[in-house]
């Protein structure tokens, strides 16, 4: 990373499991946290509409069976400046989430958190994944398909791993 971003960590994912504490592993998926650089467009007379996509799931944490998600919701706003993932919470057998909004800055087909690239558009894909200096890492990928957004989350950290799996229709 360079020295001017400076990638802060800030709660992003808020885990409450409701028959058991969390592991350290957990506890440290949980300290990830990041101030995105605002990006605006005074180009663009009217703001585009967030696209807000649910649907239901599963999610694979390490050393656990694989668990249903009853509910999982993203909202999506993508314009020509960037992508924001304004919303993603999840409900998955009494484990919920809610992340804040993460906005990624477009260079051409590239997609960036500051100075450092983080991901790439490519088609009706979109992937990135946001690291801290820890080695903890958060990751996204949504691929559009006709009219429903298939959707990968996941969470690594000290030798645990959660992935979620959602199939979301607008």
């Amino acid at each position: 990373m360079k020295k001017h971003l400076v990638l802060t960590l800030s709660v992003l994912t808020t885990l409450t499991l409701s028959a058991c504490g969390k592991s350290a592993a957990e506890k440290a998926v949980d300290a990830i946290q990041l101030t995105p650089a605002p990006v605006t467009n005074p180009a663009t007379p009217t703001p585009p509409r967030a696209v807000t996509w649910t649907g239901t799931g599963s999610i694979k944490m390490t050393g656990t069976p694989e668990m249903a998600c009853a509910s999982v919701k993203v909202e999506i706003l993508d314009d020509s400046a960037g992508f924001e993932l304004r919303q993603f919470t999840y409900d998955c057998s009494g484990m919920t989430a809610e992340m804040q909004a993460i906005r990624l800055e477009y260079r051409g087909a590239e997609l960036y958190m500051g100075t450092d690239k983080v991901g790439a558009k490519l088609g009706g894909v979109v992937d990135f994944t946001l690291k801290d200096p820890s080695g903890a890492s958060l990751g996204f990928r949504f691929r559009s398909v006709d009219n429903t957004l298939e959707t990968v989350h996941t969470m690594r950290a000290n030798g645990f791993e959660q992935t979620l799996t959602a199939t979301l229709k607008q």
